[in-house]
């Protein structure tokens, strides 16, 4: 089988490009041939080019940025649909799998030069997403419009939650497509050789300590997990804070942490780091991981970093929302608290804090688990439902 994957997120550094490029890899090791618009490059080198666009983007007012970035979508990709179409023309893929960005009609312009079937990646509905940011609902009614336009031209769509995919239902025109539930995964050979008793060895040791790994934005509630570290490292002195990432927020995330007077080498920046650099100080230097939301009328998600904190075998406080309570189980193999439940936070990370034996129970339990949702698993699904399609 021949795919030809489309995605404009390949070479960002954030969850986006992960999902792209181990879903590549686990579909790869299945035999399937991946062709990829526009192409990878190695991450490393990826790192160096966006920290470029970021010093230069930000040279530019934030209109100027979005004037451009709206052309970008609407005028180079016009230009770009030649190239794809002589791609899909050279290659003869069984089928397409295009993820769409922000207003991206590139699956609708290949209908037109193209019967090779399309489906539809969806991770999580722009429409909602931009309505939430009062300075993009102007452009409310565009947004949703060129979704829901592409919705209905796929052969179907591929979607990480049974939210999700009711959204989608609620909208399109046809109420049997075809809509497929695969949640996201983990790289568990990344994972593969932690000792779990060696990351627990800091049992005879006082400092414990509370990471956060992800993209620092709205849904991501850091303003609240900051307020509650400081509420907690006034009744337990041995704890710090690890924050990795980067993202929309990162400005006011430096700003709180630097305006709470909190001592420098209690909450700890590391920035965005590259996946086997997170992987590295996940399974080292963390030993309790955090994951708060906020609350969504409809939690659409699927959190990369609830299956990575799996995978590593780490004690999890989480928000019991959406797909996240599908998966884990308070108790049994995370702590799982109401959304913004401050008393509900505080207890639990006290809890873990203080009992070694809870936080390796919690982390075994949570490392079987996530053996159902690896990117393998991920790749079989997907592959059995593009052989039903074709």
């Amino acid at each position: 089988m021949k795919i030809f994957y489309i995605n404009n997120f390949l070479n960002e550094y954030h969850g986006a490009a992960i999902h792209g490029r181990k879903l590549i890899s686990a579909l790869e090791k299945l035999g399937i041939k991946i062709i990829t618009y526009p192409s990878i490059i190695f991450e490393n080198e990826l790192v160096f080019k966006n920290k470029i666009k970021d010093k230069l983007r930000n040279m530019f007012p934030l209109w100027i940025q979005e004037i451009f970035i709206y052309f970008k979508r609407k005028i180079i990709r016009r230009i770009e649909i030649k190239k794809i179409v002589k791609i899909v023309q050279k290659e003869k893929p069984d089928c397409i799998l295009v993820r769409p960005s922000l207003c991206d009609e590139v699956s609708l312009l290949i209908k037109k030069n193209t019967p090779i079937p399309i489906i539809l990646e969806v991770n999580h509905p722009q429409y909602i997403e931009f309505f939430k940011h009062e300075k993009y609902r102007s452009a409310f009614n565009l947004i949703k419009n060129v979704e829901i336009k592409t919705w209905n031209n796929a052969e179907a769509v591929y979607v990480v939650s049974n939210v999700l995919k009711e959204i989608i239902k609620m909208n399109i025109e046809n109420k049997d497509k075809k809509i497929w539930v695969i949640p996201n995964g983990v790289d568990f050979d990344a994972f593969k050789d932690i000792n779990l008793g060696f990351h627990f060895k800091k049992k005879g040791i006082k400092e414990v300590s509370i990471g956060f790994i992800g993209s620092f934005h709205d849904y991501h509630d850091i303003d609240f997990l900051i307020n509650i570290f400081i509420e907690v490292l006034n009744q337990r002195p041995n704890i710090k804070l690890i924050l990795i990432g980067d993202g929309q927020y990162k400005d006011l995330v430096i700003k709180k942490v630097r305006d709470s007077n909190v001592p420098k080498d209690k909450i700890i920046l590391y920035g965005r780091l590259i996946y086997s650099d997170m992987v590295s100080k996940l399974i080292n230097d963390i030993d309790i991981c955090v994951a708060p939301f906020r609350c969504y009328k409809k939690f659409y998600f699927s959190p990369l970093k609830i299956f990575d904190y799996m995978a590593a075998g780490k004690a999890i406080i989480t928000t019991e929302l959406g797909q996240i309570k599908e998966i884990l189980t308070d108790g049994i193999n995370a702590k799982l608290v109401k959304p913004g439940d401050d008393f509900g936070f505080i207890s639990a990370l006290i809890d873990l804090i203080d009992s070694h034996k809870v936080r390796t129970s919690l982390g075994y339990n949570a490392r079987e688990r996530v053996k159902d949702f690896t990117w393998h698993k991920v790749a079989n699904r997907l592959h059995n439902h593009f052989n039903t399609l074709i």
